[in-house]
């Protein structure tokens, strides 16, 4: 056996981490079927060289007998602040074989004590009030409803432009620096840039929490002088934000930044941010998440990060006591980067002064673009995600905001204009004021999000199904940005806990979502109320309703799902307690156990009509009645809190939600059911609540799902749910035995559904069915995002149900795998790949005329039950052999139409043989 891919906190060798007892997790590797570990002995060392000895001076664990290999909690010495740590294992096979030691891993602890801060925080004593006249004309000339843009424009303040220079000794042997902002912030070394993150610190309530980063900055500098240069700019602290404007939290960038330097002679010396920093405004005249950033190439400060420019006419930092009184935390969640590049598909010149530029995909991020001109002419880029009738861009569905930034030309032979405190979400661009022939290699899409491993491939015989799964791919992107949003474009962008529970196992199938999550939680966290309520966005913003069931919910099933996905039971005891509270909530919040009449429904879902509304008078909730979702969501989050009580260990909780799941489950029956199985509001997501979350009895559930088919078919096997019934809807039937029907819903191409979008040249999931129609053209555009993750939900059906990766009830993790593809309409083969805490699961199943062909990869250290589909006179093969002749692959059970083997380990190809008639 061979260990790899050794991991702390979810990372390889991760730089500045403060989890006092981090998780250790490693993978093994083995051409032996049935191979798991039975024991193993973790090592960590203060040294190189004592790990080197197969030493461990922090944590020698010995000889452990488990099977666990996924997020094993550090349980050694106590561990210091930037002090790094070097570890390995190894493992005992099936047959208590050892192997050999694993290649040593490490990490390094951030900053873990407030007084490690030796820094302090610094600003500008003041800022320009505002941009150039020469933007502001321009937008006054060229634009409509240029006041309201010129009103919030003025309001913004310049990007700062900070300076220090210092002398190093000889004999350096690390340095490293931490450092955060309020605001967004891009720091260099010497004139370099020292890393690619982007949008840095990130998004959290700046009043209770910041994030800081660690970078390594050893090769960066170099004996005698040495120069650090920042630019800060407004970012979320600052900026605007959705409907509420700018300055939430403050009104100008502030800086924290420590500069700790190691010497052969062990001595430390720090630079730190105080008041011998210089600070200034630049070639940034704004920069704003929502509007756009504006460049002046004009007023760029030649030389300023060389370590002999003269900043002696710069202002100095003044130090901002008492700005920031929350706590600093390590970054948890990815940093967001640039990921992937995109040339235009098409650039057509629309007028002597303009350009439209289309992309060929709904993206998120920023453009570069190559320019050369006159000095001072001025270039305006326009962003939009679709175009309108008359082939100009449609922006009426950003609200309140125009996507804009703006390039004043210096000059000086080619120019790049690479905006980097914004991001759009985008396909064309209207390109204004262009100097010369705009061509393709002038102009590169940047495409930007949260840097989490992609994990999951889904590849079908049906190229439409392998459409929707790249859309659902492309808008999880889109909105992964610090925090899961709602939609990258108008002027929202917020993490809403509705839109994030209800995508969660979707996304965290397709990429590696655990941080991303993980640090999600503790923005839900910091919204909890004293009586329990939660905010229904994370970070919260003014005027948005707590309490909200569904929304809130949230708070209880994205850790069940990052236990189901990573098998790591953590994330559940730290919100554990959060959770009861806010079950708490919700219990008193019920009458009889019925849910409130509040809330926001089935967001979005369609009518009889198939159209929410007039697009005048659009009301969004749905009719399904709220009571009824939200007393099903009560059910459902109470069942689900007493499976995780249950494994914390936790018997009166136990107790607790198991009687309360019962109550609930009554009082639906009573409230809302018939006997005929009929449900009083006869919706489809009705229907789908209640057999999704086992709220019926035998009868009445056989009762429901003929109701619910008869309800499809009436439609046409149209969709009408809105974002909580659709991610449901084809699980709930392939649990049902309705594996075709689901897959002949998926395949529609008519409105509405997810072809109907593909149909109108959709690259990203909508956030409404009707978003655009041939009949009715352009929604409501008060709510109508083009790149929404909700209704992408159903992307969860690819890997658990047509490919027929799923856990075991009883597991996390995937440790305990089920394989049971569900062949659909027509579908002739699918192919699923995962890339688990234990190793890469694929699943790769084909219909043939009289054979069903069935591969698998199991990773070492995981079993699997293997489902396989037989008619009565079926013959089943493991690769040529029969499998009945196979030791270790042992049928467990026999259903109707299914054999189910136990198997472990291993790369297994099975050949279920249907003669055509009977040997």
């Amino acid at each position: 056996m061979q260990i790899n891919n050794l991991k702390v906190e979810y990372r390889k060798n991760p730089l500045g981490i403060d989890n006092l007892r981090p998780r250790l997790s490693w993978q093994i590797q083995s051409d032996d079927r049935n191979q798991h570990q039975t024991a193993c002995r973790i090592l960590v060392a203060s040294e190189k060289k004592i790990i080197n000895c197969d030493q461990g001076d922090f944590w020698d664990s010995g000889k452990i007998n488990t099977d666990k290999s996924v997020n094993f909690a550090y349980q050694g010495k106590s561990l210091s602040s930037q002090k790094r740590y070097y570890w390995k294992v190894k493992v005992w096979d099936k047959n208590n074989s050892p192997s050999q030691f694993s290649s040593t891993g490490w990490w390094e602890m951030g900053l873990l004590k407030k007084n490690d801060w030796q820094a302090a925080w610094i600003g500008a004593r003041t800022t320009e009030k505002g941009p150039n006249a020469s933007i502001v004309n321009f937008l006054r000339d060229n634009f409509a409803n240029s006041e309201s843009l010129n009103k919030k424009i003025s309001q913004k303040t310049p990007a700062l432009y900070f300076r220090k220079t210092f002398s190093l000794k000889e004999g350096l042997t690390r340095a490293r620096i931490y450092s955060t902002a309020l605001g967004l912030y891009r720091i260099y070394v010497n004139g370099q840039k020292i890393s690619r993150n982007l949008l840095t610190p990130g998004w959290t309530d700046y009043n209770f929490k910041l994030q800081y980063q660690t970078y390594d900055v050893t090769n960066y500098l170099q004996p005698g002088k040495n120069v650090v240069g920042i630019i800060a700019g407004d970012g979320w602290y600052a900026g605007n934000i959705a409907h509420v404007g700018p300055f939430q939290y403050g009104t100008a960038p502030a800086l924290l930044v420590q500069l700790s330097i190691q010497y052969r002679n062990e001595q430390t010396d720090f630079i730190v941010s105080d008041n011998t920093w210089r600070v200034t405004t630049g070639p940034i005249i704004y920069s704003d998440l929502l509007l756009g950033m504006a460049y002046d190439a004009c007023r760029e400060i030649k030389n300023w990060l060389e370590t002999n420019f003269e900043d002696n006419y710069w202002p100095k930092a003044v130090i901002k006591s008492g700005l920031f009184t929350g706590q600093l935390t390590a970054q948890q969640e990815p940093p967001i980067r640039t990921a992937e590049l995109l040339k235009p598909k098409t650039i057509k010149k629309i007028s002597s002064r303009s350009y439209l530029v289309d992309m060929g995909q709904n993206m998120v991020g920023n453009i570069k673009l190559k320019i050369r001109g006159k000095r001072g002419r001025m270039v305006a880029l326009n962003y939009a995600e679709r175009l309108d009738e008359n082939g100009q861009l449609y922006t009426a569905n950003l609200r309140s905001i125009k996507q804009q930034d703006l390039y004043i030309i210096a000059g000086n032979g080619e120019e790049l204009f690479a905006p980097f405190f914004t991001y759009h979400g985008f396909r064309y661009i209207e390109i204004t004021g262009y100097p010369g022939s705009l061509t393709v290699n002038k102009i590169t899409g940047c495409v930007i999000y949260s840097m989490m491993e992609k994990t999951g491939h889904i590849k079908t015989s049906s190229s439409l199904i392998n459409k929707i799964q790249e859309n659902i791919l492309w808008t999880q992107k889109g909105n992964s940005l610090s925090v899961p949003t709602d939609c990258p474009q108008r002027d929202e962008r917020l993490g809403w806990l509705g839109d994030g529970q209800i995508f969660s196992k979707t996304a965290s199938f397709n990429m590696n979502t655990v941080c991303l999550y993980e640090k999600w939680l503790a923005d839900i966290a910091l919204t909890q109320q004293p009586e329990g309520a939660l905010c229904s966005t994370a970070p919260p913003v003014t005027g948005i309703p707590f309490g909200v069931p569904v929304w809130g919910d949230a708070a209880v099933i994205i850790p069940w799902i990052i236990y189901k996905i990573y098998g790591d039971k953590s994330i559940i005891q730290k919100n554990y307690s959060g959770m009861n509270r806010w079950m708490e909530y919700k219990v008193e919040n019920s009458k009889n156990y019925i849910g409130p009449d509040y809330g926001f429904g089935d967001w979005l879902s369609l009518n009889d009509e198939n159209r929410t509304s007039n697009p005048e008078n659009d009301n969004y909730s749905g009719s399904t009645s709220k009571t009824l979702i939200n007393t099903a969501y009560l059910a459902y989050t109470a069942h689900l809190m007493f499976r995780m009580s249950k494994f914390l260990n936790e018997p009166k909780k136990v107790s607790y939600y198991q009687d309360i799941h019962l109550k609930v489950k009554n009082a639906f029956n009573k409230s809302f059911v018939a006997d005929n199985g009929r449900i009083t509001d006869d919706t489809q997501t009705a229907y789908i609540l209640a057999l999704k979350f086992d709220l019926l009895t035998n009868k009445q559930r056989k009762l429901a799902l003929d109701q619910l088919i008869k309800k499809l078919k009436q439609k046409k096997l149209h969709i009408t749910t809105g974002i909580v019934g659709t991610g449901f809807l084809l699980s709930v039937l392939s649990e049902n035995g309705y594996s075709d029907l689901a897959g002949r819903i998926l395949k529609q191409k008519s409105y509405p559904s997810w072809g109907y979008m593909i149909e109108q040249n959709a690259t990203t999931i909508w956030e409404r069915w009707d978003g655009f129609t041939e009949q009715w053209g352009f929604q409501n555009p008060d709510m109508n995002s083009f790149n929404h993750c909700a209704l992408g939900a159903v992307g969860s059906w690819f890997y658990e149900y047509l490919c027929g990766l799923r856990n075991a009830d009883h597991s996390g993790g995937f440790k305990n795998i089920i394989i049971d593809p569900h062949p659909s309409a027509g579908i002739t083969k699918a192919e699923g790949v995962f890339k688990s805490s234990y190793g890469t699961i694929k699943i790769n199943w084909e219909k043939q005329k009289n054979d069903f062909l069935l591969s698998a990869l199991i990773p070492v250290n995981t079993r699997a039950r293997v489902y396989l589909p037989i008619k009565a006179h079926s013959r089943i093969y493991e690769g040529k052999k029969l499998l009945e002749k196979i030791k270790n692959i042992n049928l467990s059970e026999q259903k109707k139409d299914k054999y189910i083997y136990h198997t472990g380990s291993g790369n297994y190809k099975f050949r279920v043989h249907n003669p055509e008639r009977k040997l």
